[in-house]
């Protein structure tokens, strides 16, 4: 199974996760707030799926990403495998409707978020 890596190391639950170096300031979304080096310019309407989703734009590059968020109510759920799983098959697939994945990420440890390509329409 391509994703067997991913599942085992969610799977060994947010207690044994080590915090990775992301600062999320707020986390309803604030205009500012930052994840990883991208910075809230806009949030978006959220999905369906427990899934928060804002614009923000790179401190370094000139590039605007789509950031997907899982809520911290799902937090350890069956979502958040879904949630990176997604980053996964879009990594792997190469298509100019398909968003790249420009970097993905844990919150404090346990929060999965992914930053995609911005697609126009």
């Amino acid at each position: 199974m391509v994703f067997g890596w991913l599942v085992n190391y969610l799977n060994r639950g947010p207690a044994r996760v080590v915090a990775i170096d992301f600062t999320f300031a707020e986390r309803d979304g604030t205009l500012g707030a930052r994840i990883g080096d991208y910075q809230i310019t806009r949030t978006l309407p959220p999905t369906s799926d427990g899934v928060l989703e804002f614009e923000a734009l790179h401190r370094l590059l000139p590039r605007t990403a789509r950031l997907r968020v899982l809520d911290v109510a799902y937090v350890g759920s069956f979502e958040a495998k879904l949630l990176m799983r997604e980053a996964c098959i879009h990594e792997a697939l190469r298509h100019p409707g398909v968003p790249r994945v420009f970097e993905c990420g844990l919150i404090e440890g346990c929060q999965p978020w992914v930053a995609l390509e911005m697609l126009d329409g």
